[in-house]
């Protein structure tokens, strides 16, 4: 009778492992490739995947995609590695894998290799196409939903809005907008409204000519005019004063403008994207931002999740956070563990993307031997119970998550004096017992 385990590797030695551990010969394929081309695919009931190759062979995303969609969801699906895993392994290992064995430290392994998956099914990966050789991929149905949406309007002139939370990726988001689009070969251009005092913020979006103010000593091109038919970011749009603003209605509704200190009306073709992290809306109310700008510049609007509304896709940016970090350690090899990227999504992140690639180059820094470890994140940053992949906690398991870290934090950082625990959470003693016992902190 076929067997029902699996395994994809070239160590004759893995083999005879599982087969002493399990009592069971897995049926042995080369190459993931190989194994999706075999009938036996749907027959599974368990798949181990080695990444430990002799030639540094590494699973490409797009294959590891093709074996997450291929694969029935009730296998377990282990990936088997020795000291972590590099960036290249871990960008491969989140899109398929359930759990690591590390052989180095799980030897022998565990008889979870059989067991069946505790939840129900994966939750599903998404990919868009965003270019013939730019695919991007989600576990995050909301997320997903935006990607279809800029998808939809990225060869479109009309103005976006980019809606989120600090930290969210609006700044990324309109880059992907702009590459999509036929205007990727011409500038992208950001305006940081919010980073430019308000008598130079004209100059720079609109230009000026010499002796327009006292310190023009020459004329400057502004941004609509230098980014030609290109896309212009205007980051924290809200920021405009309402003068400012008027001038901006002008130019996004007739594409025309005056640089500061002339009378000659330019025009531009430029692709409009604004972005911001406030309700415009109350904004409006307040009197602080024009109601014919806010319905001009808001014809299509995207509003990016926060990370804590797409924890499914923390493992994917934690390695691409890792990726990007690399190069700063120059020849320290960084590696992470499926335990510690999983560990991450139980974590709300109010900094969303942004914190995560910060507490990603700390733990990189703090990490002794380049794998990175949970406690690497720094105490201020908690990481709670590990959410696993399908599940979404309730209102109430997120609060008892949270009490729990922060009780652990505080006392750890008080070295366990429960009298300092107590004044620096703002309860009584009796009460941290108390909450100490139902959580079974200790």
């Amino acid at each position: 009778m076929k067997s029902s385990i699996a395994i994809v590797s070239t160590d004759p030695m893995l083999t005879e492992l599982i087969r002493s551990t399990t009592g069971t010969l897995p049926d042995v394929y080369s190459c993931v490739e190989s194994l999706l081309e075999s009938p036996a695919l749907n027959q599974l009931s368990t798949l181990g995947v080695d990444l430990r190759t002799r030639d540094n062979t590494v699973i490409s995303p797009g294959v590891a995609v093709d074996l997450r969609s291929r694969i029935p969801a009730h296998v377990r699906v282990t990936v088997f590695t020795a000291g972590g895993m590099p960036v290249e392994q871990a960008r491969s290992a989140v899109l398929f894998a359930d759990q690591e064995w590390d052989l180095l430290e799980d030897v022998p392994p565990t008889s979870r290799f059989l067991e069946p998956l505790a939840q129900a099914s994966r939750p599903g990966l998404y990919s868009i196409n965003a270019t013939a050789r730019n695919i991007i991929t989600t576990f995050s149905t909301s997320y997903f939903h935006v990607l279809q949406r800029m998808k939809l309007i990225a060869q479109l002139s009309i103005p976006v809005l980019i809606t989120g939370e600090t930290g969210t990726g609006k700044s990324t988001t309109a880059r992907y907008l702009h590459s999509w689009s036929d205007r990727a070969a011409d500038p992208f251009m950001i305006l940081a409204c919010g980073a430019v005092p308000g008598e130079l913020l004209e100059s720079d979006l609109f230009g000026h000519t010499r002796g327009a103010f006292t310190s023009a000593n020459q004329h400057r091109t502004g941004r609509l005019e230098a980014v030609a038919n290109g896309s212009l970011l205007l980051d924290e749009v809200d920021l405009l004063q309402l003068e400012q603003q008027a001038k901006l209605l002008r130019a996004v509704e007739t594409g025309e403008f005056e640089p500061v200190g002339s009378v000659e009306t330019r025009k531009t073709k430029a692709r409009f994207i604004f972005a911001s992290n406030v309700d415009l809306l109350s904004a409006v109310s307040q009197q602080r931002f024009r109601t014919d700008l806010y319905y001009r510049i808001n014809v299509f609007d995207l509003a990016l999740p926060p990370l804590r509304e797409r924890r499914e896709d923390i493992p994917m940016l934690a390695v691409n956070c890792l990726d990007e970090a690399s190069p700063q350690f120059g020849p320290k090899k960084l590696s992470v563990s499926l335990e510690f990227l999983n560990g991450l999504r139980g974590y709300a992140w109010p900094g969303n993307i942004r914190e995560l690639k910060n507490r990603i180059v700390r733990a990189a820094i703090l990490s002794p031997t380049g794998r990175l470890r949970l406690e690497d994140l720094g105490s201020e940053a908690p990481v709670l119970p590990t959410v696993h992949l399908g599940e979404v906690p309730t209102l109430r398991q997120d609060r008892r998550a949270w009490e729990r870290a922060s009780i652990e934090r505080v006392l750890r950082d008080n070295r366990q004096n429960r009298t300092a625990a107590a004044k620096s959470l703002g309860i009584s003693r009796a009460t941290l017992y108390k909450k100490m016992n139902e959580y079974g902190v200790t």
